[in-house]
């Protein structure tokens, strides 16, 4: 038996964990429920997903410029349409080679904080790409034009402060080659894919320059296995890699 206190505590024990019962009855059904509008709407963006392929470049200094203006300009724009370019803010040099050279020129250019300098300790290179992958997604976007077409107005329309560059851009594919630049966009872009845009495409050409080895980036990549297409260009480097692709010489 208890006495009047003990039951009084007893009661007050009782409605306490009733309310918590309904709190998270009701916390898992507002997350059953989010889960399934999230289906939802990757079924519908899924079936919407027709008509030229958003393309979202990232771009290096130096060789890995060169090498993705040779891969993007193989790209007809009646398929892969608009095409962005994704530079680091320290990188003087990648958008004068574009405006420079006989290949397709992109629809806007974004810059992004380096993930890593060239001679970087891998300690502090952390804390870069940490910063790189924040701005990244909320980021100060500075842009520039080039000739105007059609989809310059749809551009405009995502001039805006504080937004995220993936989200915003909602790419359908993300062309990458080594870079460190590339990481943040990558992994952005991933999680864009796995809860919102399935059918994003993922594509990781290693740079030509490597023949044995893949790149830091490279390494990071494929051990996270987040690429819908690994692509190395020797088939020395292949056999180290069973997921890779070898498809010749590119470029």
């Amino acid at each position: 038996l208890f006495s009047g206190d003990e039951r009084t505590t007893a009661t007050a024990i009782m409605a306490v964990m009733g309310h918590l019962a309904l709190v998270a009855g009701a916390f898992a059904v507002l997350g059953a429920l989010t889960l399934l509008w999230i289906a939802l709407l990757r079924r519908q963006r899924r079936r919407k997903s027709r008509g030229p392929a958003r393309t979202l470049a990232v771009l290096g200094s130096g060789g890995h410029t060169m090498e993705m203006l040779e891969m993007t300009k193989g790209l007809k724009v009646e398929r892969y349409a608009p095409l962005y370019f994704v530079v680091a803010s320290t990188d003087k040099s990648s958008e004068r080679k574009v405006r420079a050279s006989a290949a397709r020129q992109p629809d806007a250019f974004f810059y992004i904080p380096r993930s890593r300098e060239v001679g970087q300790s891998y300690l502090t290179s952390v804390a870069t790409t940490l910063h790189a992958t924040f701005y990244s997604w909320y980021v100060n976007r500075m842009m520039s034009y080039v000739e105007p077409r059609d989809h310059v107005a749809d551009v405009t329309r995502m001039c805006c402060f504080g937004r995220a560059l993936v989200w915003r851009l909602q790419p359908d594919l993300v062309l990458c080659n080594g870079p460190g630049t590339c990481l943040p966009l990558y992994l952005g872009a991933f999680l864009l894919k796995v809860l919102w845009k399935p059918q994003l495409k993922l594509v990781f050409v290693e740079s030509f320059c490597r023949v044995k080895t893949l790149s830091l980036t490279g390494k990071i990549i494929y051990a996270l296995g987040i690429s819908d297409e690994f692509v190395v260009h020797w088939p020395e480097l292949r056999q180290g890699y069973r997921r890779a692709k070898y498809l010749g010489q590119l470029f």
